[in-house]
């Protein structure tokens, strides 16, 4: 079924805001597909750490962090790359050749089987907070703004569903993983997933299988939720 992503937390709203003076900016999504649209982040070290400050604060100095909306997936040699294999790339030593951003998140989606009637797993974090993916930015075929998911191995909570998920950054990572000149071996170091303990899981609804559906009711915990031995 894919990747697929949610951003719906207020505290990206304010962040954003005082970024870019435009309070209308942020909207809640509740499912960010391959091909839309998404908000990621850049920006050199000083900036990084006052990145790094209002994700550990709040949204306080997010107006020095440069924001951008871009493309969910990168060209590729063999279509449009998706995902990057965290690891693989940086022991090439090919991760200081490209631009890295940070995806702001709240959750994402995973599932079990491949049929359109597959069951949704939500996995969000346990208390709401913003979450950070590590991120890959580069340009369209056309020259807009592209990005793609770095991803690493799953932890236990969700190898249950999926081999891979995405890199979630630490805030005290995020200006080592922005800044250019961060080496390979820390780069290298930051390539596992959280603990466990972090996130918490629920069956979400099978709206979220239709890319074109993006509404609350996408995370709303599914009726058969009880009856499915997923969890």
């Amino acid at each position: 079924m894919g990747e697929r992503l949610t951003l719906t937390t207020s505290i990206f709203g304010a962040m954003l805001a005082r970024a870019t003076g435009d309070w209308d900016a942020f909207r809640p999504r509740y499912n960010i597909a391959p091909g839309q649209h998404h908000w990621v982040v850049r920006g050199e070290r000083r900036a990084a750490r006052v990145l790094a400050e209002g994700v550990r604060g709040g949204a306080g100095g997010a107006e020095a962090v440069q924001m951008e909306s871009s493309r969910w997936g990168l060209p590729g040699h063999e279509g449009r790359l998706i995902d990057a294999l965290g690891c693989e790339r940086i022991s090439r030593g090919r991760a200081r050749s490209v631009d890295r951003c940070v995806v702001p998140l709240d959750g994402f989606y995973k599932w079990i089987g491949d049929s359109i009637d597959s069951a949704p797993l939500w996995f969000h974090s346990r208390g709401g907070e913003l979450l950070w993916g590590a991120g890959i930015c580069g340009l369209t075929e056309h020259g807009q703004s592209a990005f793609c998911l770095v991803t690493c191995p799953s932890n236990a909570l969700v190898d249950r569903a999926s081999a891979r998920m995405p890199l979630l950054l630490t805030w005290r990572d995020v200006p080592a993983w922005l800044a250019r000149e961060t080496s390979n071996d820390r780069l290298l170091s930051m390539m596992h997933p959280p603990d466990p303990h972090t996130l918490a899981v629920r069956v979400a609804s099978s709206r979220v299988n239709f890319v074109d559906v993006d509404d609350p009711l996408c995370v709303e915990e599914a009726h058969e939720a009880q009856q499915l031995n997923l969890l």
